[in-house]
């Protein structure tokens, strides 16, 4: 017996919240005369009249019975409730009979989808959410330059003709990326970026004319996805067939896990989100991570990293050991892409 009142009240307030809307006054199992309704759906129409559809909800093995319509419509008829604005709500449909009675009084006939086989609960559903996020990784350059020696990379920094230092080429492709210079497409592209005119680089001391440089950018999407869970709940006419209400709940507040892949094509990023197996699919579109790759960094510089330069330029004479522990030091902290909210 307690089993059959926990299948009525969760079809209950199923059908209540499907219908739930902020212009409408839903009630659930209401008296009147006496007799019990199980959902009652009150609106207000032109401020003046007061529309009542009441809800008769059977959450049974079976399908619902000509007897069933028929003893429904009487409990309307006696409690004065009008039967032409009346809705009959099953699990698993009609009978023949149970249809032609509908039919012949005015109530229309509703099958709920989406409960469970043993009709105690929501069916749930595997869903995913992916955030597809894209990064600039910048691959090779090759320069034309004035410098006789170009062993410290002097022609990637770049300076005003007072000497002060304005930016380097990791900060022009930043800026190319940030002002949407560049495209949002997976691969591998040449950019020749040109220096602006009153950029020069200095080598001992001298000022050098800028050349024009050709950079190769491999354009990487980390694909971070999130597993969750999801119901989905309707509301089918049984004799048109068409959704009348339908509820669809995704919940990736306690996900299972979360996963990131790392993609450097279209072909790769389009497999894999064909191919999941979930039955509910959320993707937030291509954003742009706030970074471009150099090397081991996430170019702009991390707070975090930029002290871990400063510390480690501020003695000279280092060893070989300790400039290995300080790059292992930075490739630690830039390991994946979760170290760019660091900040």
């Amino acid at each position: 017996m307690a089993e059959h009142n926990d299948k009525g009240k969760l079809l209950e307030e199923i059908v209540a919240s499907l219908h739930n809307d902020k212009n409408l006054k839903i009630e659930k199992n209401i008296r009147i005369k006496k007799r019990e309704i199980d959902v009652l759906i009150s609106v207000q129409i032109a401020g003046y009249h007061k529309l009542k559809i009441p809800i008769e909800c059977k959450n049974q093995s079976k399908k619902v019975g000509s007897s069933q319509i028929n003893s429904f419509s009487g409990k309307l008829n006696e409690i004065g409730l009008s039967i032409q604005n009346a809705i009959f709500v099953s699990i698993n449909g009609y009978t023949r009979g149970a249809k032609e009675s509908g039919k012949k009084a005015g109530i229309k006939l509703l099958t709920v989808h989406g409960l469970s086989e043993d009709r105690l609960s929501k069916e749930i559903h595997n869903a995913i959410q992916s955030v597809i996020y894209v990064l600039p990784v910048f691959n090779s350059y090759e320069v034309t330059s004035s410098i006789p020696n170009v062993s410290n990379n002097e022609h990637l920094l770049f300076f005003d003709k007072n000497k002060k230092y304005q930016g380097s080429i990791a900060d022009i492709i930043f800026n190319m990326w940030k002002s949407n210079k560049i495209p949002l497409s997976l691969g591998t592209f040449n950019f020749t970026i040109e220096v602006p005119d009153d950029w020069f680089n200095l080598y001992e001391n001298e000022l050098h004319l800028c050349f024009p440089i050709k950079v190769e950018l491999l354009f990487v999407a980390y694909v971070i996805s999130y597993y969750g869970k999801a119901n989905n709940l309707s509301l089918i006419d049984d004799e048109t067939q068409k959704i009348e209400k339908n509820s669809i709940n995704l919940d990736f507040n306690n996900y299972e896990k979360c996963t990131v892949q790392s993609l450097n094509s279209e072909n790769e990023l389009n497999n894999l989100l064909n191919n999941r197996n979930e039955l509910y699919k959320l993707d937030v579109k291509r954003i742009k991570l706030p970074k471009v790759r150099l090397n081991n960094l996430f170019y702009p510089l991390s707070k975090k990293v930029y002290q871990e330069f400063q510390s480690f330029y501020s003695h000279s004479n280092r060893t070989e050991l300790e400039i290995a522990e300080f790059t292992n030091k930075i490739k630690e902290i830039e390991k994946d892409i979760f170290s760019i909210w660091d900040d």
